[in-house]
């Protein structure tokens, strides 16, 4: 059973709501490429972002939630669930403030499937919504050189 609680931040301008689960669930996953994995609040973090949305839209996350591409939300396979990120495009320092509710991303077939076991991209840590990545960037670009910034 999950336990669900209602995050509402107001930062910068921007307003979100998402639901967090309580419960914790377990991966066995392999990350060589974060730059910084500490998670305190103050420090900040480099890596590379890609997006999904429509193929998983609909779909069941890692934390439970049903995943809707439109929500300012990410994949991550070293922040906690819940653990709320300011994301920084670095060509064109648009921010963006998302939540996590997913894990990923994964190293993928050439039919774009997550291969298995699951496998840490090695050169991407976080994965953006659609709708958070398209704050930020072209979508047409695919992936995108950030910064974040753990808020809580």
């Amino acid at each position: 059973m999950y336990i669900l609680s209602l995050i509402t931040i107001s930062i910068l301008n921007i307003n979100m709501v998402a639901t967090n689960t309580t419960d914790s669930i377990s991966y066995n996953i392999k990350n060589d490429n974060i730059t910084n994995t500490s998670n305190e609040k103050d420090s900040i973090s480099y890596t590379i972002a890609s997006w999904y949305g429509p193929k998983y839209h609909g779909k069941i996350t890692a934390n439970g939630e049903i995943f809707n591409q439109e929500e300012l939300t990410c994949a991550s396979n070293i922040l906690k669930f819940g653990t709320i990120i300011a994301v920084t495009n670095l060509k064109n320092n648009k921010s963006i403030i998302v939540i996590v509710n997913d894990r990923g991303p994964f190293k993928m077939d050439r039919k774009g499937n997550a291969l298995k076991p699951l496998i840490s991209h090695p050169s991407r840590g976080l994965d953006l919504s659609k709708a958070a990545f398209s704050k930020i960037a072209d979508l047409n670009s695919g992936i995108i050189k950030v910064s974040y910034k753990i808020l809580k």
